[in-house]
């Protein structure tokens, strides 16, 4: 399973305008190479499990709520759902760093 597409990530976001799927897909890209650094796992050529997919569409809802939450060049994950994500994650590259 690849990153989300639109359809789902406006559906999880309530958004139907046209106008918000190039942004849309910016947040999408964001918050998927955002879950591959969480995880360690690289979500361009690996699967993508469905509770990553949801955290993808939950982590650019939040950013459309929370718009100082992706300020230039910072990017912060929601804390809120971060959990999800913990079964995916590779502790053994946290303390590699």
């Amino acid at each position: 399973m690849p990153a989300p597409d639109l359809a789902f990530v406006k559906d999880w976001c309530r958004v139907d305008s046209a106008k918000a799927d190039r942004g849309l897909l910016s947040l999408i890209e964001s918050a998927t190479l955002l879950a591959s650094d969480e995880t360690g796992m690289d979500y361009s050529t690996e699967k993508m499990p469905a509770p990553v997919q949801a955290w993808v569409a939950a982590q650019c809802a939040y950013w459309i709520n929370n718009p100082e939450a992706r300020k230039e060049r910072t990017v912060m994950p929601s804390r809120f759902h971060a959990e999800v994500l913990d079964p995916y994650r590779d502790y053994a590259l946290w303390l590699a760093h």
